[in-house]
């Protein structure tokens, strides 16, 4: 666990570590759907920062290993891998879900 990245992204830490961790699928058939769980139990303005916190990962940490690293480190428990699908791409989706869910 890297303790100063949990910091620099409390928004995706609390995500994932509260809704995309290991039991994802208490909150949705796909980790999409504990997404989805987040976003539906959060605010606009905390789903807005978690996006412009997507962004920020996005652009510190370039490859797929280290984003994956970076997704361990902020308590992940999904492995994009595992669906034959990349980091870069589970974190824009994520992104996307985020800025599509509505305002409360």
């Amino acid at each position: 666990m890297n303790d100063a990245l949990l910091e620099r992204y409390p928004r995706l830490a609390r995500l994932f570590a509260a809704y995309v961790n290991q039991d994802w699928a208490v909150h949705g058939e796909t980790p999409y759907g504990a997404v989805r769980a987040y976003a539906s139990a959060t605010k606009a303005a905390e789903r807005k920062e978690a996006v412009a916190e997507i962004a920020r990962l996005l652009a510190e940490f370039r490859g797929e290993k280290a984003l994956d690293a970076a997704l361990g480190d902020l308590l992940c428990g999904y492995a994009p891998s595992a669906d034959g699908t990349t980091a870069k791409a589970f974190l824009g989706r994520v992104k996307r879900l985020l800025a599509a869910a509505p305002r409360k």
